[in-house]
């Protein structure tokens, strides 16, 4: 007896069915292996770019104890107050407000850079909004120029332009010298005149000398930007706080009432080569990423604080040293001000 062979479309059809079968498996069982793959390939990618950022700090960092070993003191936050340190300046400075980075330059191998700086010009100005004016319209070419040790890859906002990741230590509020009925001013890296390292009483290695800081968008985009990047502008009317408290206690108002501040201040840190609060600075007022908005008065009155967007809530600092570490959100807003002044006499071991 003959077998019986099964129709020629059945086995067509049996097969067409199991490979389908298949591929569905193969599919499936890829789309698993992604799903579980990416995450570990982003975390991957932000440990990366926060390993950048730290190597970035580092050499600023180090590029200013150079600069202080060949110059005898710390990058001046302005140059109105460092005249007589430096021949050749015309004075009386009245407003020269380029930023600490811009002296750095040729220890950052940057001396062309450097060079093209016309420092001698009065009439600086700060604002994102006033970029037309003499000294800038001046120092256009090196306002535009972009210098990739000043950026932090992780921040999406500093992928293009003349940006600013890392910002100078102020200390406790702002850089002007301390003053009667102004206790929290002038105790951080950079104030007015600029700081020797013997100056630093607490210890250089547990004294904060850059952080990171995101860039705000671009000025004239009005939209929110999340707590992390915005800056409200505040209206204080003559009595401008004078203590970081009250400075923080004004930004958590601020936060919870918009209709209290005037315009958030988008355009901080989109340049390198001006100084102050909003563009080459920041201060202790309140702790790392903290869960109020930045606010400020005027261009070093204000909280002006250290943020980034690495996983874990953690900001990289330089210290005085030259060591760079991660810092969390979560230290103690005790310690964090201990770190940000030079000569507060505070204890502060390596553990914090």
């Amino acid at each position: 007896m003959v077998p019986r062979v099964p129709a020629q479309r059945d086995l067509r059809g049996c097969s067409r069915g199991v490979a389908l079968v298949e591929l569905m498996v193969v599919i499936g069982v890829l789309l698993v292996l992604a799903s579980l793959l990416f995450p570990a390939v982003q975390r991957a990618r932000a440990t990366v770019r926060r390993m950048q950022c730290a190597a970035n700090l580092r050499e600023l960092a180090l590029a200013t104890i150079q600069y202080h070993d060949a110059m005898g003191c710390m990058p001046p936050e302005t140059l109105s107050w460092w005249v007589q340190l430096r021949p050749g300046l015309s004075g009386p400075a009245r407003a020269r407000q380029y930023s600490p980075h811009t002296h750095l330059l040729p220890w950052l191998g940057l001396s062309a850079l450097y060079n093209a700086i016309n420092f001698t010009l009065d009439g600086f100005s700060a604002s994102p909004f006033l970029l037309d004016t003499y000294a800038f319209r001046a120092n256009r070419t090196v306002l535009e120029t972009r210098v990739s040790v000043f950026v932090c890859p992780a921040d999406g906002e500093a992928a293009v332009g003349p940006c600013l990741s890392y910002r100078g230590n102020m200390g406790l509020l702002d850089p002007a010298p301390t003053r009667r009925g102004w206790p929290d001013s002038g105790h951080g890296m950079f104030r007015r005149p600029p700081v020797r390292f013997g100056e630093v009483s607490d210890g250089v290695a547990v004294t904060a000398m850059y952080a990171e800081r995101l860039v705000g968008r671009p000025a004239g985009v009005v939209r929110e930007t999340g707590l992390r990047r915005a800056m409200l502008r505040v209206w204080t009317g003559s009595n401008v706080p004078r203590r970081a408290d009250r400075w923080a206690a004004v930004c958590a108002a601020a936060s919870r009432v918009r209709g209290r501040m005037e315009r958030a201040d988008w355009g901080a840190g989109r340049y390198w080569l001006p100084s102050t609060g909003r563009f080459a600075l920041y201060n202790h007022v309140l702790r790392p990423n903290a869960a109020v908005y930045d606010c400020y008065l005027q261009d070093n009155f204000g909280a002006f604080t250290a943020r980034s967007v690495h996983p874990g809530s953690v900001v990289n600092v330089a210290f005085g040293d030259g060591h760079v570490r991660a810092i969390s959100s979560s230290l103690d807003l005790s310690i964090w001000r201990a770190l940000g002044t030079r000569d507060g006499g505070e204890l502060v071991g390596e553990d914090f």
